[in-house]
């Protein structure tokens, strides 16, 4: 009964590790951004930061998702160059 719990992360068999690391960077941009927003807006007694830290948050989490976890494949062109280098 000592099994590895992240034998089956390894394998990468379904990827729902990518979707919870996916789901965990959106809410802790939207989380963290929207916290110090709401603590600007208690600061200064306004009701405009939480909103726009917010909204600041979902841009800089889709931001960092995209910058991690988006690899577009390599080009037909770069896939020949290569090819001819060798």
């Amino acid at each position: 009964m000592s099994e590895d719990p992240n034998a089956g992360a390894a394998s990468g068999s379904s990827g729902a590790n990518t979707g919870y690391a996916v789901v965990g960077t959106l809410m802790s941009g939207i989380v963290v951004w929207g916290g110090i927003g709401w603590l600007l807006d208690r600061w200064f007694d306004t009701v405009m930061f939480a909103a726009l830290g917010v909204v600041m948050g979902a841009v800089l989490g889709i931001y960092l998702v995209m910058v991690k976890y988006a690899q577009l494949p390599p080009s037909r062109d770069s896939r020949e160059t290569e090819g001819r280098r060798q």
